[in-house]
């Protein structure tokens, strides 16, 4: 797909370009952030921009103090390019703007970050292996910074000579892809629901010591094959069950519900578990128009149309931003959980969504798992986005229906349940998750075959899987994958997310237990 940039400017130097230019492409998520010394100083720039650099050693191995910044503060510091995104225990994410490139700076528990306010950043020194046993980065090599290719993105690392004014001990930038997990509590033949709930939150748990960024649950209503109605009660259990992901909606749907209901519900989660919690909308039915009649309070005439007034509510609510003379404003300042609050994101699987989040100024996760055809749609929102109403730049996360088993072949044997279950839910037939033998012959009866056959599936080896979300992330320009995986056995499921979690390098990244 051509831009034009830096294009036309012939011989040698247009040629070079070209090169670089198609190198860029190349890349799974566009991170070839310091291809030049001149862009590795610029990174460091703007981890000091927002106080991130630590600071020269005093006597006694203390740290000169910094004076706590305010979030308002902070974001004037670090202008439009940057925002801190993530305010996890884990790590502090900036995104540079324009190349949505994640910058990862790590640094003992308790240091200045702490004492900037950023006190659930990431903690560990980074120092580099004495024989890294890689190539320097192209057009850098004579600048000390040498890189590889991490599994979860790219990894650049150099000593005190690599950056101008850089701190004296070594420096790592992790440039990385987020991985999560979307789950729809399957309900296995012969199983019951409460056995899907019990799996939710074991799987949850998996996850968590995994390494995954964040755990979804989704809302589905008046079928025998998900367990999953009401994410909003089973989040706090998944949280109580957990430590450190993040867990959320995904998502919740909010025409069913009143915006106020929604904000208490997810103000309170926050409250019990700060930092934590997302709050993932959406505005499909998740069920069939019967049962959505059903859930609807009046039924004397149909629901009405108003998604995006309802949206607009909500996000008053989690945001005391309603009008001091509004009728409903002592409401938003008596939630239960504030000062916390959730994190709202906008889900979609049309262009409609998307023109929402970028007004809005919202996160958005498209559900490719859905709709295949949405790499269009997320560029719009990026390019329409509004870094002026919440967020500095787009936030884009893609949904991807996965699977990773020890061999190919295995792994596409193992998505027959779910092909035949979809197959049946697309004729109006609801059923349980099939197994996986009777599904074979349901798909051979087909003439489906059952190895390949649907974009909307990624199977095989964990390389081959992980290769899949890398290209399906780039074409969406997405910084996060949320993996959602549908089996007969619950022992599979299992193991295909820690099949990932290895490909992906998930748990290198974790803090070591104490």
């Amino acid at each position: 797909m051509a831009d034009g940039d830096g294009e036309g400017v012939g011989g040698v130097v247009g040629a070079r370009q070209r090169v670089e230019r198609q190198q860029r492409l190349d890349h799974p998520l566009h991170l070839l952030l310091a291809r030049t010394a001149r862009a590795a100083d610029r990174a460091l720039d703007l981890l000091g921009r927002v106080g991130m650099a630590r600071q020269p050693a005093l006597a006694g191995g203390q740290h000169h103090h910094a004076a706590r910044l305010s979030d308002r503060e902070r974001r004037a510091r670090v202008g439009p390019e940057v925002e801190v995104l993530e305010r996890d225990r884990a790590r502090a994410v900036l995104v540079e703007q324009r190349g949505h490139a994640r910058v990862d700076r790590r640094e003992p528990e308790g240091g200045l970050l702490a004492r900037i306010g950023l006190d659930h950043t990431a903690v560990e020194g980074d120092e580099p292996p004495a024989d890294p046993g890689h190539d320097a980065v192209a057009g850098v090599g004579g600048a000390g910074i040498d890189a590889e290719d991490d599994h979860a993105g790219r990894i650049l690392r150099g000593g005190p000579d690599a950056f101008p004014g850089a701190p004296r001990e070594p420096v790592t930038i992790v440039l990385r892809m987020r991985l999560s997990v979307l789950d729809q509590s399957p309900i296995s033949a012969g199983s019951t629901g409460r056995d899907a709930l019990a799996n939710s939150i074991d799987l949850a748990r998996l996850a968590d010591d995994l390494g995954y960024h964040r755990y979804w649950v989704a809302e589905h209503h008046g079928g025998p094959m998900l367990a999953g109605p009401a994410p909003e009660v089973l989040i706090g259990p998944l949280a109580a069950a957990t430590r450190r992901i993040r867990v959320g909606s995904g998502g919740v749907m909010l025409p069913h519900y009143s915006p106020l209901k929604v904000a208490e519900a997810f103000s309170l989660l926050a409250g019990l578990y700060p930092g934590r919690i997302d709050l993932g909308l959406g505005r499909a039915a998740g069920t069939d128009p019967m049962t959505t009649y059903a859930l609807q309070r009046d039924r004397r005439q149909a629901a009405p149309d108003d998604f995006f007034e309802q949206l607009v509510e909500l996000i008053a609510y989690l945001e005391d931003a309603l009008p001091a003379d509004h009728p409903f404003a002592r409401l938003a300042q008596s939630l239960p959980g504030r000062p916390e609050a959730p994190e709202p994101w906008l889900l979609g699987s049309s262009p409609q969504s998307g023109i929402w989040a970028a007004q809005l100024g919202l996160p958005y996760a498209f559900a490719d798992f859905i709709n295949q055809d949405g790499a269009g749609i997320a560029t719009d929102y990026q390019r329409s986005f509004d870094p002026g109403v919440r967020l500095a730049a787009p936030r884009t996360a893609v949904a991807c229906w996965a699977l990773a088993a020890e061999t190919e072949e295995e792994a596409w044997r193992l998505t027959a349940s779910s092909r035949m279950a979809m197959s049946m839910l697309r004729r109006g037939r609801l059923i349980a998750v099939p197994p996986v033998e009777q599904a074979l012959h349901f798909l051979e009866a087909e003439g489906e075959p059952v190895v390949g056959g649907s974009r909307r599936i990624t199977a095989g080896t964990p390389e081959q899987v992980r290769a899949g979300l890398e290209t399906i992330a780039q074409q969406y320009g997405a910084d996060e994958v949320i993996v959602v995986t549908i089996t007969y056995d619950h022992g599979a499921r299992r193991r295909s997310y820690e099949l990932l979690a290895e490909a992906f390098g998930l748990a290198a990244g974790l803090p070591k237990a104490a």
